[in-house]
């Protein structure tokens, strides 16, 4: 068992932060698993929780010349339902969980949990994103590729809470999405893909394969300076930490992210096949 704090303001949550090591707890979709041990979930969690999914705060989705910015108590459905972020954005967390789950979880429980499944993180790679965090002693950005510094476990110090994420802007003049699973609801990744095409650059960003998304800007320029294909994937190949677990072998895995890769190249013209 487990005692509970629920603070009535942000203020409140980051003074009892920074007297008492305390767990967020917003949607709980990820952490009540642990806390139950369903699943076989083996991260069970030993300590008191804040409880902050009421925090105004934490709220809302705004957008400003340069970037949008999400609360991180925004939940996945409202981004689905946001009449403000982009498309692949929208298309990407529609297709996680089931609607239950979404009307519960929040875009930054996904982020803080860093599961290596989180099917929010490669939208938020491929962008650039930016996180905000803060505490009582001040407030920090963190780019999202140095917040997560390994499956499950992140930067955030025990007394931050994570506040907003910020969506750089840049046009888009198309995307392609594909995630792997086992069934059609309420899937979690084998594989994730996800690419996106701008005026000037390509983004790729690939999803459950390594313990963390990997992107490489490096091979995005081969990609845009139309290296042949399979020079390409082998610089990928060289990338990929992938290993056996519950939902597939790392065969598996490499062998679809390959084929993910070589399928949406030959599409898109974007390298000569040699």
């Amino acid at each position: 068992m487990f005692d509970s704090y629920r603070p009535a303001t942000l203020e409140e949550a980051l003074e009892l932060m920074g007297k008492k090591t305390l767990i967020p707890l917003a949607g709980g979709t990820d952490l009540m698993i642990r806390a139950r041990n369903f699943q076989g979930a083996s991260r069970n969690f030993k300590g008191d929780v804040i409880l902050i999914a009421h925090l105004n705060a934490l709220k809302g989705i705004t957008e400003t010349e340069e970037a949008y910015v999400i609360g991180a108590n925004v939940t996945q459905a409202e981004m689905v339902a946001s009449p403000i972020l982009p498309e692949f954005v929208r298309h990407v967390v529609a297709e996680m969980a089931t609607p239950a789950i979404r009307n519960a979880a929040t875009l930054g429980g996904n982020i803080v949990n860093a599961a290596s499944v989180a099917d929010t993180l490669p939208i938020l790679y491929a962008c650039d994103a930016k996180l905000i965090l803060k505490s009582v002693k001040g407030e920090r950005i963190v780019n999202v590729e140095d917040f997560v510094l390994a499956k499950y476990k992140t930067d955030r110090h025990p007394d931050e809470l994570l506040i907003s994420i910020v969506l750089p802007k840049f046009q888009i003049q198309s995307y392609t999405y594909q995630k792997m699973g086992q069934r059609k609801a309420s899937i979690l990744s084998k594989v994730s893909f996800l690419a996106l095409c701008t005026d000037h650059d390509v983004r790729i960003a690939i999803g459950a394969l390594n313990d963390t998304v990997l992107r490489s800007k490096e091979i995005e320029k081969m990609i845009a300076q139309k290296k042949p294909k399979t020079e390409i994937l082998s610089a990928y190949q060289a990338l990929y930490q992938s290993h056996d677990d519950k939902r597939s072998t790392k065969a598996y895995k490499e062998r679809v992210v390959n084929n993910l890769i070589g399928k949406w190249l030959d599409e898109k013209h974007e390298v000569n096949n040699g």
